[in-house]
């Protein structure tokens, strides 16, 4: 028991190492950026909701993977995703006013490369949720907070307006 525990420690530690170290390498501007919008009241949602979701992958990754060996289809689907975090890094640099957004997706699907390749979910729908928790850390774009405010807002008017007889 203690033995499989600690070579899931071990597995996850040097997943997380990797991990690091490219987001130092790469990620480290766009980090920087994303902690200043988390201080915007539009983003504020981004304080409590990043650790959590962390917490909450964390949590799910010792519990309900297993560290599974390397094969042909794990490789593949580690390359997939390693492409599509590639692509969406240069779209980050190419679309710069969606260039936070793009990169964060980036460093999703660069931790799902890193879990592909090592990680194999014990039980289908939490190895499911706990990749897709790690998209709530991709801020919504402004254009769209901006798009269901406004519905928002005149909703709630339409709302008082009936409610108060005005």
């Amino acid at each position: 028991m203690w033995g499989v525990r600690r070579l899931k420690a071990v597995t996850a530690a040097i997943i997380t190492a990797s991990v690091l170290a490219v987001v130092v390498a790469a990620y480290s501007d766009c980090l920087r950026v994303y902690a200043e919008l988390m201080k915007l009241e539009e983003y504020s949602y981004l304080v409590v909701l990043a650790p959590l979701v962390l917490g909450v992958f964390t949590k799910l990754v010792i519990d309900e993977f297993s560290v599974a060996g390397l094969n042909v289809p794990r490789f593949f689907a580690s390359l997939m995703f390693t492409s599509v975090s590639i692509l969406t890094y240069v779209l980050g640099d190419v679309v710069t006013e969606y260039s936070v957004e793009f990169k964060v997706l980036s460093l999703v699907f660069f931790v799902w490369a890193a879990a592909a390749l090592f990680l194999m979910p014990e039980k289908a729908l939490p190895g499911v949720l706990a990749m897709l928790s790690l998209l709530l850390l991709v801020p919504v774009p402004r254009a769209v907070l901006d798009y269901v405010s406004a519905h928002l807002t005149s909703s709630v008017a339409y709302v008082a307006a009936r409610l108060t007889g005005a």
